[in-house]
């Protein structure tokens, strides 16, 4: 399960409202795993997660803030996002191998 690889990274920071580490367990899983790329449109993104826009875009601000995400919009409705918890993971591997 994809959720499993962000746990430790996301869910566990106390920085973190719960619709934020919502939104970002629903970018893990919409991300394409051979790409990378993640690139969801802001309707899908927020019936996957069950809030409104209003509170998907706060969570989302809230993930740009923490350093988490970076959101790239090319085009009106086309949106991607660029997730760092790989980053993350190898950072503390770094500060605690």
């Amino acid at each position: 399960m994809r959720y499993g690889k962000i746990y430790s990274e996301i869910m566990e920071r106390v920085d973190l409202s719960p619709r934020a580490k919502l939104v970002a367990a629903a970018l893990d899983m919409m991300r394409n795993p051979t790409s990378g790329q993640c690139n969801p449109k802001m309707d899908r993104l927020a019936e996957a997660t069950g809030t409104s826009k209003t509170s998907l875009r706060r969570a989302l601000v809230e993930l740009i803030e923490a350093g988490l995400i970076e959101r790239h919009k090319p085009g009106k409705i086309e949106q991607s996002f660029v997730l760092f918890w790989g980053l993350l993971r190898a950072e503390k591997n770094k500060t605690t191998g």
